[in-house]
């Protein structure tokens, strides 16, 4: 599988999850393709971005039933523009507005082919992203993403500067560099930083290969009375022995604390790992020598002492 596709598998991974940034960058991927697709058949641009929009609304409600198995994240995508293309022209015909067949959306070089690739209007990027943040319950996307490229940039000595953005990513780097000049143990610790980033790449690669088996089978784990909000998916390689745990929304942690993984067989709980979350709640947790998924009974998240338990001891969180 072509690069491009297990990065995109490990996108979809982590906005199964509930990860709104990961989602943001699947529609910068691949909004120009379905966008040419939908501008084939639609009356005017207008309403193509506008069927834009439900699309990958409606990909965000339904892509924890995305599998691997069934193509790339790009077919599957496209798939769900013509489902929406096809119910909207379904509904323009009852309203007596005939139109082409939806099944002219079939991609460059299909039947029908489709209009020149083109980025979607900066209004419809923003409308999507806003709406996904509505039906999450959650934020706006963090800025903070921006900061922390034109800082990796300095250091490597190049920064990419994209579309609309360049203005305030040059404002940016003029800051930190005045920054770079006043202290150079800020330095030392963007460097280690960026070893830390690097460390974090290969991390997601080792995801992304996982994500991309053909004999990947998932479970969803789902918050009890003291987790409510929270959730979570295991993804498991019966190939490679393999696991991927993707978490959102878990409550802040007590000092000394640490969530822990576990997976049971016969009764018996086995630690998956302990972890930590990030401010919104989220985790990427890689487990080595699981079982083969039908040997496995269940899946728990419990809150244990920061180095981790040999049983469960804390209250469960997280259950599948």
């Amino acid at each position: 599988m072509p690069d491009a596709s297990l990065e995109d598998i490990e996108l979809v991974g982590r906005a199964a999850a509930g990860d709104q940034d990961a989602f943001a960058d699947l529609f910068d991927r691949h909004a120009p393709l379905v966008l040419a697709n939908l501008a084939a058949i639609a009356a005017n641009r207008r309403e193509a971005e506008e069927a834009l929009v439900e699309a990958f609304v409606r990909a965000w409600k339904e892509i924890e039933d995305y599998s691997p198995a069934a193509g790339t994240p790009e077919s599957w995508l496209l798939g769900v523009a013509r489902a929406e293309a096809s119910e909207r022209l379904s509904r323009a015909r009852g309203d007596g507005r005939e139109r082409a067949s939806g099944e002219e959306a079939a991609g460059p070089g299909g039947p029908g082919g489709a209009s020149s690739v083109e980025a979607p209007s900066e209004s419809a990027r923003r409308k999507t992203l806003w709406r996904i943040s509505r039906l999450s319950n959650g934020a706006s996307l963090p800025f903070a993403i921006g900061l922390v490229v034109a800082l990796v940039a300095i250091l490597i000595g190049s920064v990419v500067l994209i579309g609309g953005r360049e203005h305030a990513l040059k404002g940016q780097m003029m800051a930190l560099a005045r920054a770079r000049e006043q202290s150079e143990s800020s330095l030392k610790a963007l460097h280690k930083e960026l070893a830390a980033g690097r460390g974090q790449v290969e991390r997601l690669q080792l995801v992304a290969r996982i994500m991309a088996s053909s004999n990947l089978t998932s479970t969803r784990l789902s918050g009890g009375s003291v987790a409510s909000r929270a959730s979570a998916h295991v993804f498991v390689d019966s190939s490679s022995r393999q696991a991927v745990f993707f978490s959102r929304a878990l409550p802040r942690l007590p000092a000394g604390k640490a969530y822990q993984l576990w997976f049971s067989v016969a009764g018996k709980p086995t630690s998956g790992g302990a972890f930590l979350i990030d401010r919104d709640g989220g985790a990427i947790l890689i487990v080595d020598g699981v079982p083969r998924p039908r040997r496995i009974e269940s899946w728990l998240v419990t809150l244990e002492p920061r180095g981790g338990a040999t049983q469960p001891t804390g209250l469960v969180y997280l259950k599948g």
